[in-house]
């Protein structure tokens, strides 16, 4: 008994010594648990010693940086351990622009396969005018019908003042946005004062709460120019409106992104600083008091993907929740507050005057449900894909997860979709269309724009760039990327075009079946056409004789032409 007793005290006795936390438990049978903590301030001085140490030797070529006190925080072992699994990767970033350029091509032609097999193949031509649409005058088609005619030229010139709108308004947004960045910025760096932590996001929820209302502004701005638009069908004008405001949300998604990554990360060293002795100089006595005197700066590397995982995962979140839990609890609520006005309200109801039918009551209960539900709008849905494509493939090598986040997210939405659609919207009601419109031109741009994106990204953050990620080179790359994309989108079109789709290949053999029917029957024609009767010989000769022209009347009998032929031939060889 001795002999365990003696061994567990000195072991106890060394690992206290060694200033190690230590609890003892009973195990199973005749054992006996020790429990061992380190505590933080030791392994963070432990762990630092060994990396400098490391760099003494040569073992790694550059000092670890941090502290004994931000290294255990696993800060730089994060960054370790990233580097090994993701390195800004250029064969996954060929990889990503390789399956949107594939992905949308194909769905070009799928989208003309699926219009051909729902028989709604140039479908906008037979749409009825929206009410408000306001036509200069009335033509006639090519079957004789009336038509409603607003000048092309005119839409269009209407249309150019979506340019300026969207110039202003991502001034504006980009202005505000930059500007909140900017103030985050100053006080995780430079700030010195009390509340630290709360006054740091302070900045971020005064955005968050003053961007709805200025979203709604350019909202209603963006309505108004879309009724000036005076798009002939609900639908294009709809679409028009639903694009515009999905390029508000393009710059206050992307935006936040393409500063840290371009602006915060490569000039954070210099502008931080600069930034830092601009606002002491600016706030004086205050600034002195609160501001950091160290202004040495660095910058924080893990802050891009930072920014795309929270702009990512928080926007699907609350996406879900502002789509399917926000609706139902409106909904809900609307419904309480109405039966508590119905019961109080001094004012006279329907529903208190006139009582339901029985056999209607549940008929009629439902339809006034439905009645309080909002409209259903396909372009919303749509949209959310077009800024999920659009994190895709700008973005997708600074997180790599964010296809599988998407994908989760997307077979989530698929079942939730169906289920908004028939619980917490109106019945939508059943409008043809032949493809998505304008929303494939969205698409195209956002696939473009992502072989400069993560062209560029790649070259700055990555381990294997030209010019070691110098700017100089980031021209050249952007440019390699760019025909790089031209010619892979060029190849593509040209591969499934030649292949086509089902569908398509049932159109142009029938098509093609079509032709031939009527070329048979051409001939068909042309064959009845030589056995012609005496009376029709006789009929065509005396046409042909009180013509105008002499030149084609001296031959009119039959076989005169090649009698007139043979005698010439026969002189010829008497001549001879």
């Amino acid at each position: 008994a001795e002999t365990p007793v003696k061994e567990l005290t000195t072991l106890l006795s060394d690992l206290e010594s060694a200033g190690l936390q230590t609890e003892v438990r009973a195990g199973y049978d005749q054992t006996l648990l020790v429990f061992v903590k380190a505590p933080r301030e030791l392994l963070g001085n432990t762990v630092y010693k060994s990396r400098v140490k490391d760099w003494l030797y040569g073992i790694v070529p550059e000092h670890p940086g941090g502290s004994k006190t931000t290294i255990v925080d696993g800060a730089f072992e994060a960054e370790d351990i990233l580097s090994v699994y993701h390195l800004y990767s250029l064969f996954y970033a060929i990889s990503t622009c390789v399956w949107c350029t594939v992905f949308l091509e194909y769905w070009k032609i799928q989208e003309v396969d699926l219009s051909i097999r729902w028989n709604v193949q140039g479908i906008g031509k037979v749409k009825f005018n929206r009410p408000q649409f306001k036509y200069d005058r009335i033509i006639k088609d090519e079957a004789g019908r009336e038509k409603h005619y607003f000048p092309k030229w005119k839409q269009i010139t209407r249309q150019l003042l979506q340019i300026p709108f969207v110039l202003i308004s991502a001034f504006a947004l980009g202005a505000i946005i930059v500007l909140v960045f900017a103030i985050e910025v100053l006080i995780s760096e430079g700030y010195d004062g009390p509340y630290k932590n709360v006054i740091e996001y302070v900045p971020t929820c005064l955005l968050a709460v003053a961007l709805p209302y200025i979203s709604s502004a350019l909202e209603d701005i963006a309505t108004t120019l879309t009724n000036y638009e005076n798009h002939r069908t609900a639908d294009y004008h709809e679409m028009s409106l639903t694009q515009k405001i999905f390029v508000l949300n393009i710059i206050t998604n992307y935006l936040p992104i393409l500063i840290t990554a371009f602006v915060y990360v490569p000039f954070g060293d210099t502008f931080v600083p600069w930034l830092e002795r601009m606002t002491k100089a600016f706030l004086g006595a205050l600034g002195q008091k609160y501001m950091d005197d160290d202004l040495s700066f660095h910058v924080d590397a893990d802050r891009l993907r930072d920014e795309v995982i929270a702009l990512v995962v928080t926007g699907q979140i609350s996406g879900f929740f502002d789509e399917n839990i926000m609706p139902v609890l409106k909904h809900k609520a609307q419904g309480l507050y109405r039966e508590y006005r119905r019961s109080h309200s001094k004012d006279t109801m329907l529903m208190s005057i006139v009582q339901d039918d029985p056999e209607e009551a549940r008929f009629l209960r439902s339809a006034r449900n439905q009645a309080t539900l909002d409209k259903y709008n396909v372009q919303d849905d749509i949209a959310e894909i077009v800024l999920q494509f659009g994190y895709l493939a700008l973005f997708s090598p600074v997180w790599p997860l964010i296809p599988i986040g998407f994908l989760v997210n997307n077979v989530v939405e698929l079942r939730t979709d169906f289920l908004k659609i028939c619980m917490e919207h109106q019945r939508p009601a059943p409008v043809r269309t032949d493809g998505i419109g304008p929303w494939i031109n969205s698409l195209d741009f956002l696939t473009w724009v992502g072989s400069l994106s993560t062209g560029a990204i790649v070259h700055l953050f990555g381990a294997n760039s030209i010019g070691g990620g110098a700017w100089w080179a980031l021209p050249i790359t952007i440019f390699i990327s760019e025909h790089i994309f031209l010619a892979l989108r060029a190849l593509v079109r040209f591969a499934l075009q030649r292949v086509g789709s089902e569908q398509i290949r049932k159109q142009r053999q029938q098509r093609y079946a079509t032709r031939v029917k009527h070329l048979e029957e051409i001939e068909a024609d042309k064959q009845q056409g030589l056995m012609l009767s005496v009376a029709e010989r006789e009929r065509r000769k005396s046409i042909r004789a009180r013509g105008h022209e002499s030149f084609w009347t001296t031959q009119i009998d039959e076989g005169a032409s090649a009698a007139v032929g043979i005698g010439l031939i026969q002189s010829v060889k008497r001549a001879e």
